[in-house]
Formats: C-alpha cells, structure tokens, sequence
C-alpha cells in the first residue's frame, strides 16, 4: 500500500468500511467504488429525481453501495437491479475473440440469495426500496421500463455489445435531462464501447464521456433534450413545502393582512397551497402548466419568452421568486427585476426573492447545480437588486448547512460570518425605493 493510499483510506474511513464489506460480492476494486460512491452522493446532494438503475448485478457489491447511500438520504427513491441470474450471454461478433475466451472460462452466474445477503449486510432490513428483477434484459426490461418511471442514475454493468446496445435503447429515455450513465466496462470490452459509441453517435448526444479507472466511464445526459420533461420532474420534488418556503410563507403571514401575491417560478405550488385559507388571494407563473388547486396561474419561460407577454400586469401587495434567478443569465435577471419594478410593484409591495449563497459553495464546486449559469456572491447580488430601484429590508439564511448537516437554527442567533460560508440560501425581502 502506497502513502497515497493510506491517506485516501484514512479521509475516506467510512466508504473503506463500507467496501470491505461489499467487497467479495463484487469485481469492481474499491477505486471505482470511490467513483460511484462520489457520483451517487453528488445526485443526491443535488436533489436530482429519478430512479436508480443498474443492469448487470452479479452478486450486487455496487448494489449494496447505491442502497447504502440511498438510506442515508432518506430513501427518496428506488433501487431497480436487472440480471439474468444465469450469467452472461454468449458474446457476438463484435465483442472479439478475448471475449469469447473469457466466457467459456467464465461465465459470471450468480444467485439471488446472494445480492439478498449483501444487502442485509449493508443495509440492515431497510430493503424495501429495493426491486429485484431476474431474467434477460430483452424479457424484463420492456416489461418494466413504465414502472421503473424516471431514473437519475443509470449503471450498465453488460460486457458485451448486444446487451450493452439493449439496454440504451430501452432505457436512456428514462434517464432524466441531468442524469448519469455509467458504462463499467467501457474500456474493458471493444463490444461494449462500441455500444455506447454507435448510440451516442445515431442519437447525436453532445456528452462529455468522463474516464474512471479499471475500463470504467460515464457521461450526463444533456440537459437541452426534454428540459421540460426535467422541469416536471423536478417540480414533484416540491410538492410538500421544503425549508426555504416555510420561511417564505412565515415572512408573508407576519404581520400581513392579506391581499394579492403573485409567486413567480412556482413549481407545483406548495406556497398556494399553504396560503389558500389565508386572506391572500394568489397567483401562479411557471414554465410549464401546473395543475394547482387555488388560485390563478400562467405559463411563462422566464429564461426565453418576451416580458411584453408575462401573464400578468398588475400591482401586488407580495413578490415572491424562489430558486429561480441562479438559473436565468445575468441580462436576464435584470430584465426581471426591471420588469418588477415598473409593472408588478410599488413602494409597499413586498418582495421576497431566494438566492444560493456561493461563498458557502466556492469551496464545494462539485455540488453545483449543472444548470446554474448565474453564480454570483450576495454582495453582486445586492448591487444588482439596488440598481434595479429596490433597497433591501432584511436578507439572511433559510438554513445552515455544517459537515454535511442540516441545521435549522434562527438566522438571527448567528454571527454574519457563519452566515457567509454557512448559509446555504439567502432570503432577501426587498421593497422598491421612493421614486
């Protein structure tokens, strides 16, 4: 063992543990246990949706892995695991004659009982996100392609061409705008490769393919494909209010007596729904239509359609946009906040917009949103909100986010230096100036 090695053990204790233990139910070394352990972790950092998929079990040693960290963040998804159970398929053609080779030496069988045990291992009896399906890819896939519904990881552990093709073809379509592919034996296999090249190739896939160690690689499914089919998924993450909109609604209620309130880039409209038996009458504006159960609501893409045709030309008593301006280019933003101030405000209107806090994420690059595009600092942020014609009442973090945890405290009971590096999003309530 090299220094090197016994450095990354040391910081990394937990996943070692964790792949000691999973290490006799798999052929994957622990570097690329690593790999999957970072990339699985950074989908659920990011809160991307969709299921977890892998294709090629064997005695479920990565399985474990994925379920491990799909307990430790709350169990928010599934776990689907394909495989024959009988070992691999008789390689073709196009997977060489070193393929042929090693699959009369071996042809990789394995039993169910024993991707079962690996998991109670792991996992303890928290299994029941967990869906085993045994038999042929071209049988089984097919059969549960609609129930697996979306999937924001998708692993192919195939080794050969024919198989590797089969299932690409049936399921990259549920992969998420976002989503990864993981091709574990990309570089180990020509047949394989080839797969995933002529794929990428006839569907013109703009992707990055990133290379890991033993033969492994994996590519993000663009988001420019079916960013709308992104957008829908992501809003049924915020059905139920979340953090950031509880602190909204508090701001609103406290010492409001009511009136209109427009929430700009609503999602599902979990704000409308813990409003509607207030005395504010509510209006929604989203980028694809919502189905909400009070109050108006509009379609408007606040990234490409013209202000000239929002929805809605109106004075209200509260602004509300939440999660939505690390999104739009800069230019954009301060088309918005122009817009707010000329059409939808005046100097007694509320407004409550949300921003990520980037001095707390410049240390945590990897933890970006991949569709972020405006990832300023607060200060940036109040310059452009007082260009705009509206001063800032007050600004502080819906929540603190220390070592990986979570930490609902008053905003109020902190320093502002631990506001700075440690408040994940910022609330600002603005008003406009006197003209």
């Amino acid at each position: 063992m090299t220094l090197n090695d016994a450095i990354k053990k040391i910081k990394h204790l937990r996943q070692w543990l964790l792949f000691k233990k999973v290490e006799s139910y798999t052929m994957v070394g622990h570097d690329r246990l690593y790999e999957l352990y970072e990339l699985v972790e950074k989908i659920e950092k990011q809160g991307m949706s969709g299921n977890f998929v892998e294709c090629g079990v064997w005695k479920g040693g990565a399985a474990a892995v994925m379920a491990e960290i799909i307990n430790k963040y709350g169990e928010r998804r599934n776990l689907w695991l394909f495989d024959s159970f009988a070992g691999l398929p008789e390689p073709s053609v196009a997977d060489g004659i070193l393929a042929h080779k090693q699959y009369k030496r071996d042809k990789g069988e394995c039993k169910i009982e024993d991707v079962e045990e690996v998991l109670l291992k792991v996992t303890g009896n928290k299994k029941n996100k967990v869906k085993i399906v045994p038999g042929w890819f071209n049988e089984t896939l097919p059969a549960h392609k609609q129930s697996v519904g979306d999937i924001g990881l998708l692993r192919l552990d195939c080794d050969w061409y024919e198989s590797t093709k089969f299932c690409l073809d049936t399921l990259y379509e549920n992969v998420v705008p976002g989503g990864y592919v993981i091709i574990d034996d990309y570089r180990a296999w020509p047949g394989c490769q080839k797969a995933v090249d002529e794929f990428m190739g006839i569907n013109n896939i703009d992707a990055e393919l990133v290379f890991g160690s033993g033969g492994a690689a994996y590519f993000q499914k663009p988001f420019i494909v079916g960013l709308d089919k992104y957008w829908t998924a992501e809003s049924r993450k915020y059905k139920k209010p979340h953090k950031r909109i509880n602190e909204i609604y508090g701001e609103i209620i406290k010492g409001g007596s009511g009136g209109s309130i427009i929430d700009i880039g609503c999602g599902p409209a979990s704000l409308g729904e813990m409003l509607k038996n207030s005395n504010y009458k509510y209006a929604g504006v989203d980028v694809f239509m919502q189905k909400i159960v009070f109050g108006r609501y509009a379609v408007f893409d606040l990234e490409k359609d013209n202000f000239k045709n929002f929805p809605f030309n109106e004075i209200f008593n509260v602004i509300v946009i939440s999660g939505v301006i690390e999104y739009l280019s800069i230019d954009r933003v301060r088309e918005l906040l122009r817009y707010l101030n000329s059409n939808l405000s005046n100097k007694d209107t509320k407004i409550l917009i949300t921003y990520t806090n980037f001095s707390h994420y410049s240390r945590k690059k990897k933890t970006y949103h991949p569709l972020w595009v405006n990832i300023r600092n607060i200060d940036d942020m109040k310059k452009e909100f007082k260009s705009a014609g509206f001063s800032i009442v007050k600004h502080y973090p819906s929540y603190y986010y220390i070592s990986r945890r979570r930490l609902n405290v008053p905003h109020n009971a902190w320093f502002s230096f631990f506001s700075k590096y440690f408040g994940r999003q910022i609330i600002f309530i603005l008003r406009q100036e006197k003209k």
